[in-house]
């Protein structure tokens, strides 16, 4: 009984790391792509609230459907 006690003790213990390692990166993602606060920001030129060279477009024209994709 004591070794699946130690084992459940590990499990809750990844299970809080791996919260905590999701929250990080969501805030990593926010702060980069969010507030546009990624490494370098304060060197990059900004137009139009984005860095310089970066394009706003819709998702749409970034994706492809797959239906589109040629099949061989």
């Amino acid at each position: 009984m004591a070794i699946l006690s130690a084992y459940d003790k590990l499990i809750e213990n990844n299970q809080r790391r791996i919260a905590l390692l999701e929250k990080m990166a969501e805030e990593i993602y926010r702060e980069w792509f969010v507030r546009l606060r990624f490494p370098g920001h304060e060197k990059v030129k900004k137009v139009k609230g984005v860095p310089e060279g970066w394009e706003i477009q819709k998702i749409g024209q970034l994706l492809i459907h797959p239906s589109s994709v040629a099949k061989p």
